[in-house]
């Protein structure tokens, strides 16, 4: 299945922030070991946004064993996002540009657009916002962006997906919501992982965990989307995860981060990204702390 990319700080200059919506090859390097989160490759990276109770922006990154927090945000939205989800991106090794959708504590969805300049060895982040809907998001949880434009949002104990449509005077525009499912009460955080195709089926793949500590993979039909499957990766260790992320590492395997209720970030190393089994993952704690902004994975 292809994977999308996924990006970093430390590869923001080659990837310009193109966290979703894109698939890229697998990497071949053969990954060796680190000194950071217990097990993970050197090579595995993760990262998340972040944004302050203001809605100053963060990046969150683990990037060759090391685990830290950059602020990169020059101004600040006002208010912090619930949930948000990239949509689109670009750039090159000097500037990017970025679109997310995001809901507000009262139950707007909204867009925002970012703009960053690299100059004299860091970014400098502009942002700003509009409002999509102004109402009807309250309780939203979770917003995941598979490729080929679908949006799904975890609410309540409801998991509604929604088709992204055309760009209208510089806004996203989304259909009615179709309801995937009504008893995903028990899901913390969810991020979106691969699509691909599985017997002649185009699936989307998340990966989640939830309030009883597990970590568990979702594959969602496109067509059929109420016949979702499940598969518990890990049965414990994930209770106090409040968002995670992953992205490809290796030439089979991926990277998973998280950040805790503690506000620790943990990373996890999984070698075969696709054999709906987690008894090989590996990995930990990364040993830095402070990550209090709420984050969201890419």
């Amino acid at each position: 299945m292809p994977r999308r990319v996924t990006t970093t700080i430390a590869s923001l200059a080659t990837a310009a922030l193109a966290g979703v919506a894109l698939t890229s090859a697998p990497a071949t390097a053969a990954p060796t070991a680190t000194t950071g989160a217990p097990g993970v490759p050197y090579s595995c990276q993760a990262s998340l946004r972040a944004y302050s109770s203001t809605g100053s922006l963060a990046w969150y990154e683990y990037s060759k064993g090391i685990a830290k927090s950059v602020r990169v945000g020059k101004n600040s939205l006002g208010w912090q996002p619930t949930a948000a989800q990239q949509v689109g991106a670009g750039g090159d090794p000097t500037s990017f540009f970025s679109t997310e959708v995001a809901t507000s504590k009262g139950g707007k969805l909204m867009q925002i657009k970012q703009n960053g300049k690299f100059s004299n060895g860091a970014w400098s982040v502009t942002q700003s916002a509009t409002t999509l809907r102004s109402s009807g998001w309250t309780g939203t949880r979770a917003l995941v962006a598979s490729y080929g434009g679908y949006l799904y949002r975890l609410h309540g104990s409801t998991l509604t997906r929604y088709k992204q449509g055309a760009w209208v005077d510089g806004k996203l525009t989304l259909s009615g919501g179709s309801r995937v499912g009504t008893n995903w009460g028990g899901v913390r955080s969810m991020v979106y992982e691969r699509t691909g195709v599985v017997s002649g089926r185009t699936i989307d793949v998340f990966l989640a965990n939830d309030t009883s500590g597990r970590l568990v993979e979702y594959r969602i039909p496109r067509t059929e989307p109420a016949k979702w499957t499940r598969t518990v990766l890990r049965s414990t260790g994930f209770k106090s995860v409040r968002a995670l992320t992953t992205s490809p590492c290796g030439s089979s395997g991926r990277a998973i981060g998280a950040i805790t209720d503690t506000d620790t970030m943990y990373v996890w190393y999984d070698p075969k990204v696709s054999d709906l089994k987690g008894g090989d993952i590996r990995g930990g704690w990364t040993g830095k702390r402070g990550f209090s902004r709420a984050a969201f994975g890419q």
